[in-house]
């Protein structure tokens, strides 16, 4: 390359400044295409606040950018030109020879990043239809890398979620909690609005990251590492418990099944702890109770009675087995198996009158359902 100048000191016809407004400019424009109108809306305003304080002056092709990008902010258009054949593509068709089509697009010179991103988030919702989720997940990777870059918080918000569910479909709990993380992040950092996206559950993400983080830790308890399975429950079980999410009923069942989970894993784990696992399943049947998941309430409280059943101590278990009668009393399905419980370890005590009583209120409830 030759680097010789006539004029070592002459400075540039272009002021080094525009080169500025030049990368400010491709980014605006890329998300547009993402429809990303509040962060590029901001940059508009600050190229606009740069001119203002710098005394700069537009080019002619910056300022037609500049008003091509404010009308189409303004006024989005229904699809982006880079997805026109994609979309004109028929809904019966199939979806592999869809994304080819996507391919063939991404093939061609001139798109920007954004367009390259929807193009890319176009293949990987396709391969995901077709079950091809491994190349989803790395078409998926390819464009939340352009969008990270960008700073495009919707369009990672959606991307990441939809990422997240194929890897819990392939049994990858750890890749699922990562982009659940992502999500939240990316919506923490910005206006996690898309509009093909539909309503979504409240929380929606955070349920995600605390399923995917309770799923991980079975599957840690399943490969023997109770370490580790305890200390991702842990975690969940601290996300699940902040506010103000931590009051939706929602994230309340999710933070109640954690429990039941972390009492199952302690008292599998250390017989010592045993006290702890009976915290965890009250804990849980507690706010099973307070959400009215009554035969969640009774299971978590069986629970605790089983424990101390087989620890020996079927006098601490006769409270607990009280209370999930108390419990189900509107759940005949799931009564009858409690009062049988009850009823023997009333007899193991030698409780010969309540044995019977429950004994006889089972046999009722067991009638009454025939």
């Amino acid at each position: 390359m030759n680097t010789t100048t006539e004029n070592p000191g002459a400075t540039e016809a272009k002021p080094a400044r525009s080169i500025d407004t030049d990368v400010l400019l491709d980014r605006v424009e890329c998300l547009l295409v993402l429809e990303e109108f509040g962060l590029a809306g901001q940059l508009l305003d600050l190229i606009a606040t740069r001119r203002m304080l710098l005394k700069t002056t537009f080019t002619d092709e910056q300022a037609q950018r500049l008003a091509v990008a404010r009308a189409r902010r303004e006024t989005p258009p229904d699809l982006d030109e880079a997805l026109a054949p994609v979309v004109a593509a028929p809904d019966d068709a199939d979806p592999l020879k869809v994304a080819a089509i996507v391919e063939e697009q991404l093939a061609l010179d001139g798109w920007n990043r954004g367009q390259k991103a929807a193009l890319l988030r176009a293949r990987a919702w396709l391969l995901a239809g077709a079950g091809q989720l491994e190349d989803m997940l790395n078409t998926a990777e390819e464009a939340l890398r352009i969008g990270l870059d960008l700073g495009a918080h919707g369009f990672c918000v959606q991307l990441s979620r939809t990422a997240a569910q194929a890897t819990l479909e392939l049994h990858r709990y750890q890749e699922a909690a990562d982009l659940y993380r992502l999500a939240l992040t990316e919506a923490a950092a910005g206006e996690p609005i898309v509009i093909v996206e539909p309503p979504r559950q409240p929380h929606g993400d955070l349920l995600g990251l605390i399923s995917s983080l309770h799923l991980l830790g079975q599957a840690r308890s399943r490969a023997t590492d109770l370490k580790g399975a305890e200390d991702v429950l842990r975690e969940a079980l601290q996300l699940a418990s902040t506010p103000p999410a931590s009051e939706h009923p929602a994230v309340s069942a999710a933070r109640a099944e954690v429990l039941y989970g972390l009492a199952l894993l302690i008292s599998g784990a250390d017989a010592a702890r045993l006290d702890e696992a009976l915290e965890c399943a009250g804990n849980a049947a507690d706010t099973f109770t307070v959400i009215n998941a009554k035969v969640d309430a009774g299971r978590a409280l069986a629970l605790a009675a089983r424990l101390l059943t087989s620890a020996d101590r079927p006098a601490d278990a006769i409270p607990f087995l009280e209370r999930a009668t108390a419990v189900l009393a509107a759940e005949p399905e799931h009564l009858v198996g409690c009062l049988d419980i009850l009823a023997a370890t009333y007899a193991q005590l030698g409780r010969t009158e309540d044995a019977r009583a429950a004994e006889e209120m089972s046999e009722h409830m067991r009638t009454s359902q025939s």
